[in-house]
């Protein structure tokens, strides 16, 4: 019994999950660069060793995402300082075919010359800074192009608004399709929509309704059993709830033939007479239940008709 009553338990708790699962509203994912946390960002922003998401406009900008090894290179996953900056590019705009093209593939150029790079720049592939070094970019801080020649910026780099500076206004990007940053903060906020509230109410009104019927099923009695049709008068019977006298007449009732259970019930239908007839027959000595097993029928009917007579004579 205890069994079967955990696995109900696990059923019920497993539709519950599914059911909140399937009807919690989906939110939309999108990929980015930038959508994970590195090395480079524990140490240097956590950490505190040398921060720079406040350094200079590039740094300002993209300080919501982590873009370390996408523009200076470098093993984001490694640990150890010293593995971690072998093959970092100190500065990402000389380099921006391996750097600034990971992300800006359409508009490198352009957005080399809003830095004040140069698009025609090349220099090392990489190099590998002393040991206690930094992986921050010198373009966070200078806007100075490195190849040493001013860069006029193309008209897409225009149209990019400018970073805004702390405690200045705050401008909202333009719908230029080159400005492909994007903000988390933004994307990934979740209104409470009406649907979301249904939903809620749903899965609430599934999990009281599951949280009864378990109670009631524990305690004998089932919710279902009220909404069986009967007939007037009928009474449910919860059998717990009744003395064991009672539960013994219930359990040898059950084991009687179906014609036996019928008489008795004819015999109940016949009110106050019939209680008196079951009774007089319960009191009957079995010496005189033996004998008048043993009469015929005719007899038997005999007897009857002979003790309704005597009755009616009385007046009783």
């Amino acid at each position: 019994m205890n069994e079967k009553r955990w696995i109900l338990f696990t059923t019920a708790f497993s539709v519950v999950l599914v059911s909140g699962l399937l009807l919690s509203a989906p939110k939309m994912a999108e990929a980015a660069c930038g959508a994970s946390t590195s090395s480079c960002k524990t140490c240097h922003e956590v950490q505190g060793k040398l921060p720079v998401n406040q350094k200079g406009a590039w740094h300002t900008q993209h300080a919501f995402g982590d873009f370390c090894q996408a523009c200076h290179l470098g093993n984001a996953s490694e640990t150890d300082m010293t593995k971690a900056h072998v093959g970092v590019i100190k500065n990402p705009l000389t380099e921006p075919s391996q750097t600034c093209a990971s992300c800006h593939p359409s508009n490198t150029a352009a957005m080399v010359a809003k830095y004040g790079g140069s698009a025609g720049s090349s220099g090392p592939t990489g190099s590998t800074p002393a040991s206690g070094g930094t992986s921050a970019p010198a373009a966070g801080s200078s806007s100075t192009p490195a190849s040493g020649s001013a860069s006029s910026p193309s008209p897409a780099a225009t149209q990019v608004p400018a970073v805004s500076q702390p405690g200045a206004a705050q401008t909202s990007p333009s719908a230029n399709p080159n400005f492909d940053v994007i903000d988390f903060n933004k994307n990934f906020q979740s209104p409470v929509s009406l649907w979301t509230i249904v939903f809620g109410l749903v899965d609430l009104v599934i999990l009281l309704a599951l949280a009864v019927l378990l109670w009631r099923w524990w305690k004998g009695v089932w919710l279902w059993q009220y909404l069986k049709p009967r007939n007037a008068g009928e009474h449910l019977v919860n059998l717990k709830r009744e003395s064991p006298e009672i539960r013994d007449i219930f359990y040898k009732l059950r084991d009687c033939e179906p014609e036996t259970v019928t008489a008795v019930a004819a015999l109940l239908n016949r009110g106050r007479e019939g209680q008196k007839l079951l009774r007089t027959v319960a009191g009957l000595s079995p010496e005189l239940l033996d004998k008048l097993q043993g009469l015929p029928e005719t007899d038997l009917d005999l007897i009857v008709r002979l003790s309704k007579a005597v009755r009616s004579k009385e007046g009783r």
